[in-house]
């Protein structure tokens, strides 16, 4: 498939930034959108010397570098300063998207047989609306991750000595897949509250994370005796699902039959790496594992979105965006 290119902007702040760092403390998003960090940091792609630097009108000083080489965004090696994360121009990510879509397509007809298992399980509570939710929260951008960090594909996400503020996948994209959406987590105690954010409600859902009720509500859950809770947030008071995943919970094992379907069309480490050598890119096979997923994963979404498996919510029904994961001791959320 040919996709038509895009001029992309010179000042990567203006592309879409994307970060795998679920124990982040700051988002490196933050620092790339500071100052001129990002013409610096496009400009320093496969490398540039200060006097380069100086000599294409972009100022950096010795501070603002050191912020970037602080939060892992930029080596330094003598005068040379190296962006050190993927940057995925419209032909890059064009190339990786079609190898995504074929992927997709191979898996589609028994993707669209486990979706419909697990929203006709939904529907059977009368959850029905949750199905987005649980579906893309759960399964796709939920189970997918513990699938492939039991195969020692992803990169890690504990913070380190070395690596204070993040740690994981870092990278950015232009232009970015329109529909893209991503999850957020609340945890108190075992009960996490999961909320699936687009661009469309990602501002929102952050306002309803900082309800002050909030932790005392998800405190009260109780997994063994619950399968929905009324949170009421934003005086809204339909019960969302609860998902178990210490017990043989059956939204969780449809969860993770959707899952294993989906993370059999993902190559391994060396696989991922390969289809970024192709597009004419360097990147760890983390790096690549962690790319290639999401973009996986979005093109299902929009697939089974379109094929009307699961429908999304308006952006004013924040609820149906929502449920609550009880986790088993150790896992990483």
């Amino acid at each position: 498939m040919t996709r038509p290119h895009h001029e992309a902007p010179t000042d990567l702040a203006l592309w879409s930034l994307h970060c795998f760092c679920i124990r982040a403390r700051s988002n490196p998003k933050t620092v790339v959108r500071m100052d001129n960090n990002g013409k610096v940091l496009l400009r320093c792609v496969g490398g540039a010397s200060r006097e380069s630097l100086v000599s294409s009108g972009i100022a950096a000083n010795q501070s603002q570098l050191a912020l970037l080489e602080a939060y892992g965004l930029v080596t330094i090696e003598g005068d040379v300063i190296t962006t050190s994360f993927p940057v995925l121009g419209p032909a890059q990510i064009a190339e990786v998207r079609d190898r995504a879509t074929a992927a997709a397509a191979d898996v589609m007809p028994e993707v669209v047989s486990r979706a419909e298992t697990l929203v006709g399980l939904l529907a059977a509570r009368d959850l029905y609306a949750s199905g987005h939710a649980v579906v893309f929260g759960h399964a796709l951008d939920g189970v997918i991750w513990d699938l492939l960090r039991t195969r020692g594909a992803l990169p890690g996400v504990e913070l380190t000595i070395e690596e204070p503020y993040w740690r994981g996948s870092f990278w950015a994209v232009y232009p970015g897949r329109e529909g893209s959406a991503g999850t957020n987590e609340i945890n108190e105690g075992s009960a996490t509250l999961v909320m699936v954010w687009d661009d469309e409600t990602a501002e929102s859902l952050r306002s309803m994370a900082a309800e002050p009720a909030l932790p005392e509500l998800l405190g009260s859950i109780e997994a063994r005796d619950e399968s929905t809770t009324l949170l009421g947030l934003s005086g809204d008071h339909r019960p969302i699902p609860i998902i178990g995943t210490a017990t043989e919970d059956d939204l969780h094992v449809a969860s993770g039959a959707l899952a294993e379907t989906v993370s059999s069309a993902i190559p391994d480490g060396t696989g991922c790496r390969l289809i970024f050598e192709e597009a004419g890119l360097e990147s760890s096979e983390g790096d690549a594992t962690v790319i290639f997923t999401h973009e996986l994963i979005w093109e299902i979404a929009a697939l089974l979105a379109g094929s009307g498996v699961v429908s999304l919510p308006p952006a004013s029904d924040l609820t149906s965006r929502l449920f609550v994961r009880m986790s088993e001791p150790g896992r990483i959320t």
